[in-house]
């Protein structure tokens, strides 16, 4: 079967079990009023989403992300959400550090000059956009050229 319809129906199995499982599973969790419970059934839900879409050959990352949206669909999310607060900056570090180690620098190397323009490109058209919709709001063009050059840096303004 084809990789791509394997990994199709794999996540919409995947979407309408998540559907009718994770409810019954958070359920049992609440009722233990164990965090540590609620804490190990989300690690199960986002390893097991990510082994089933690494077995079809997608991303384990696209399995964390169908695991996250059908988690904060359930009734349950805001105590997921607070329960799993403490990791959020572990998770985001692990997530950068192994989305950076899979970037092939030569390839970076040899076509600088293509990405210098698309980052340059994005940024610019980032600051016209931000800058028009600011002159379409009434804002000076001083204003509305400056706020739009800041707000098209690529990394947020502290």
């Amino acid at each position: 079967m084809n990789t791509l319809i394997l990994g199709a129906v794999t996540i919409a199995a995947m979407l309408v079990l998540g559907r009718f499982l994770l409810p019954r599973l958070f359920a049992q969790a609440a009722r233990t009023k164990s965090p540590e419970l609620f804490l190990a059934a989300s690690l199960l839900v986002v390893i097991v989403a990510s082994l089933a879409t690494t077995a079809v050959g997608l991303s384990p990352i696209m399995g964390a992300l169908i695991a996250g949206v059908l988690i904060a669909e359930t009734d349950y999310h805001s105590e997921v959400e607070v329960i799993t607060a403490p990791f959020r900056g572990l998770a985001l570090g692990i997530f950068l550090i192994t989305v950076g180690m899979r970037i092939d620098l030569r390839l970076v190397a040899d076509n600088w000059e293509s990405l210098l323009f698309a980052v340059v490109g994005v940024v610019v058209v980032k600051a016209a956009v931000t800058a028009s919709f600011l002159r379409l709001e009434g804002a000076r063009n001083a204003v509305a050229a400056e706020a739009g050059v800041l707000m098209a840096s690529p990394s947020k303004p502290r």
